[in-house]
Protein backbone atom coordinates (compact mmCIF):
# COMPACT_ATOMS: atom_id res chain seq x y z
CA UNK A 1 0.00 0.00 0.00
CA UNK A 2 2.79 2.37 0.45
CA UNK A 3 3.38 5.44 2.51
CA UNK A 4 -0.04 7.06 4.41
CA UNK A 5 -0.40 10.26 4.82
CA UNK A 6 -3.97 10.95 7.60
CA UNK A 7 -4.55 15.06 7.08
CA UNK A 8 -6.46 17.67 7.09
CA UNK A 9 -8.02 19.15 3.38
CA UNK A 10 -8.02 22.46 3.91
CA UNK A 11 -11.50 24.30 2.81
CA UNK A 12 -12.37 25.92 -0.52
CA UNK A 13 -10.87 29.14 -0.22
CA UNK A 14 -7.91 28.28 1.04
CA UNK A 15 -7.32 25.49 -1.79
CA UNK A 16 -7.93 28.40 -3.95
CA UNK A 17 -5.53 30.14 -2.71
CA UNK A 18 -2.82 27.10 -2.76
CA UNK A 19 -4.02 26.87 -6.78
CA UNK A 20 -3.31 30.71 -7.04
CA UNK A 21 0.03 31.13 -5.59
CA UNK A 22 1.26 27.71 -6.91
CA UNK A 23 0.80 29.14 -10.04
CA UNK A 24 2.22 32.44 -9.84
CA UNK A 25 5.53 30.46 -8.46
CA UNK A 26 5.82 28.49 -11.53
CA UNK A 27 5.41 31.99 -13.84
CA UNK A 28 8.50 32.49 -12.24
CA UNK A 29 10.24 28.74 -11.52
CA UNK A 30 9.23 25.39 -11.97
CA UNK A 31 7.96 23.73 -8.57
CA UNK A 32 7.70 20.17 -8.14
CA UNK A 33 4.70 20.47 -6.73
CA UNK A 34 1.62 21.40 -8.48
CA UNK A 35 -1.39 22.71 -7.62
CA UNK A 36 -3.90 22.71 -10.62
CA UNK A 37 -7.22 21.70 -12.11
CA UNK A 38 -5.19 18.30 -13.30
CA UNK A 39 -3.15 17.61 -10.07
CA UNK A 40 -3.87 14.48 -8.32
CA UNK A 41 -2.26 16.78 -5.59
CA UNK A 42 -4.19 17.96 -2.29
CA UNK A 43 -3.69 20.82 -0.34
CA UNK A 44 -3.21 19.89 3.30
CA UNK A 45 -2.04 19.69 7.07
CA UNK A 46 -0.01 16.71 7.59
CA UNK A 47 -1.17 14.84 10.67
CA UNK A 48 0.78 12.03 10.80
CA UNK A 49 2.66 9.62 7.94
CA UNK A 50 4.09 6.12 8.18
CA UNK A 51 3.59 2.83 6.31
CA UNK A 52 0.58 0.59 7.04
CA UNK A 53 1.42 -2.25 9.76
CA UNK A 54 1.78 -5.28 7.84
CA UNK A 55 -0.61 -7.00 10.84
CA UNK A 56 -3.06 -4.17 10.66
CA UNK A 57 -5.87 -3.49 7.84
CA UNK A 58 -6.38 -0.40 6.28
CA UNK A 59 -9.97 -0.69 7.02
CA UNK A 60 -8.94 -0.89 11.29
CA UNK A 61 -6.74 2.01 10.32
CA UNK A 62 -9.88 4.08 8.62
CA UNK A 63 -12.82 2.98 11.65
CA UNK A 64 -9.93 4.13 14.36
CA UNK A 65 -9.33 7.06 11.99
CA UNK A 66 -12.78 7.94 11.99
CA UNK A 67 -13.43 7.52 15.45
CA UNK A 68 -10.84 9.49 16.79
CA UNK A 69 -12.43 12.46 14.74
CA UNK A 70 -15.64 12.52 16.10
CA UNK A 71 -14.18 13.16 18.90
CA UNK A 72 -12.53 17.24 17.37
CA UNK A 73 -14.79 19.47 16.01
CA UNK A 74 -13.63 21.32 13.09
CA UNK A 75 -10.99 23.52 13.34
CA UNK A 76 -10.65 27.51 12.40
CA UNK A 77 -6.67 28.13 11.57
CA UNK A 78 -4.46 31.28 10.98
CA UNK A 79 -1.76 30.71 8.68
CA UNK A 80 1.72 33.31 8.29
CA UNK A 81 2.81 35.06 5.02
CA UNK A 82 3.94 32.58 3.14
CA UNK A 83 8.12 31.56 3.16
CA UNK A 84 10.64 29.58 1.69
CA UNK A 85 11.84 27.38 4.21
CA UNK A 86 15.48 25.57 4.43
CA UNK A 87 14.40 22.81 2.00
CA UNK A 88 13.03 24.89 -0.70
CA UNK A 89 9.71 24.18 0.35
CA UNK A 90 7.23 27.15 0.23
CA UNK A 91 5.19 27.10 3.16
CA UNK A 92 2.75 29.57 5.13
CA UNK A 93 3.29 28.04 8.96
CA UNK A 94 0.41 27.46 11.11
CA UNK A 95 -0.18 29.51 14.30
CA UNK A 96 -0.32 27.36 17.25
CA UNK A 97 -3.78 26.20 18.03
CA UNK A 98 -4.54 23.65 21.19
CA UNK A 99 -7.65 21.95 19.32
CA UNK A 100 -5.11 20.97 16.68
CA UNK A 101 -2.33 19.73 18.96
CA UNK A 102 -4.43 17.80 20.89
CA UNK A 103 -6.14 15.93 17.46
CA UNK A 104 -2.19 15.18 16.17
CA UNK A 105 -1.45 14.12 19.78
CA UNK A 106 -4.61 11.57 20.21
CA UNK A 107 -4.03 10.39 16.28
CA UNK A 108 0.14 9.68 17.35
CA UNK A 109 -0.82 8.02 20.46
CA UNK A 110 -3.25 6.11 18.89
CA UNK A 111 -2.21 5.11 15.80
CA UNK A 112 1.95 5.22 15.29
CA UNK A 113 3.25 1.42 16.06
CA UNK A 114 -0.37 0.10 16.25
CA UNK A 115 -1.94 1.00 12.73
CA UNK A 116 1.17 2.96 11.30
CA UNK A 117 5.22 2.97 11.46
CA UNK A 118 7.42 5.34 10.75
CA UNK A 119 11.19 5.42 10.02
CA UNK A 120 11.61 9.24 10.60
CA UNK A 121 9.93 11.32 13.91
CA UNK A 122 8.27 14.53 11.95
CA UNK A 123 9.22 17.83 14.14
CA UNK A 124 8.26 20.46 11.66
CA UNK A 125 6.38 23.28 11.91
CA UNK A 126 2.50 22.76 10.85
CA UNK A 127 2.33 23.86 7.85
CA UNK A 128 0.17 24.30 3.95
CA UNK A 129 2.43 24.09 1.53
CA UNK A 130 2.39 25.83 -1.78
CA UNK A 131 5.35 25.00 -3.24
CA UNK A 132 8.67 23.31 -4.12
CA UNK A 133 11.24 25.23 -5.79
CA UNK A 134 14.99 24.62 -7.15
CA UNK A 135 15.36 28.03 -8.41
CA UNK A 136 14.57 32.01 -8.44
CA UNK A 137 14.79 31.99 -4.58
CA UNK A 138 15.04 35.61 -4.43
CA UNK A 139 12.21 36.17 -7.05
CA UNK A 140 9.87 34.26 -5.47
CA UNK A 141 10.42 35.71 -2.61
CA UNK A 142 9.64 39.46 -4.01
CA UNK A 143 6.60 37.41 -4.67
CA UNK A 144 5.61 35.96 -1.53
CA UNK A 145 5.99 39.40 0.38
CA UNK A 146 4.22 41.26 -1.78
CA UNK A 147 0.76 38.72 -0.77
CA UNK A 148 -1.45 40.98 0.82
CA UNK A 149 -5.12 38.82 1.54
CA UNK A 150 -4.17 35.28 3.64
CA UNK A 151 -7.29 33.11 4.28
CA UNK A 152 -8.49 31.55 7.45
CA UNK A 153 -7.76 28.11 6.97
CA UNK A 154 -10.83 26.21 7.81
CA UNK A 155 -10.62 22.40 8.38
CA UNK A 156 -13.58 20.08 8.62
CA UNK A 157 -12.59 16.45 7.41
CA UNK A 158 -9.90 14.36 7.88
CA UNK A 159 -8.48 12.35 5.08
CA UNK A 160 -6.44 9.24 4.26
CA UNK A 161 -4.73 9.49 1.67
CA UNK A 162 -1.12 8.21 -0.18
CA UNK A 163 1.85 10.05 0.52
CA UNK A 164 3.51 11.48 -2.95
CA UNK A 165 6.80 13.26 -4.03
CA UNK A 166 7.69 16.07 -1.81
CA UNK A 167 5.37 15.02 1.03
CA UNK A 168 2.25 15.58 -1.06
CA UNK A 169 -1.08 14.01 -0.69
CA UNK A 170 -2.28 12.03 -3.75
CA UNK A 171 -5.95 10.37 -3.79
CA UNK A 172 -8.08 10.47 -0.93
CA UNK A 173 -8.58 6.99 0.11
CA UNK A 174 -11.04 7.61 3.07
CA UNK A 175 -12.55 10.62 4.47
CA UNK A 176 -14.52 11.76 7.73
CA UNK A 177 -15.86 14.73 9.26
CA UNK A 178 -14.37 15.84 12.16
CA UNK A 179 -17.55 16.27 14.53
CA UNK A 180 -20.05 18.93 14.46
Amino acid sequence: MGRLKIHLPVDEQTVQFCRRVNAEIQKITASTIVFDDTSLMIPHITLVLGELVPTQTFDGLAKLTQALAQQAKPLTLKISQPYIDSRSFVVCAIQENPALTALKTSLRENIMGVYLTTHVPRTDVEHVTLAHIDAQHKQVKAYLNSLQELPEVVCTRIEISHNGPKGTCIDSLFTTNLSI
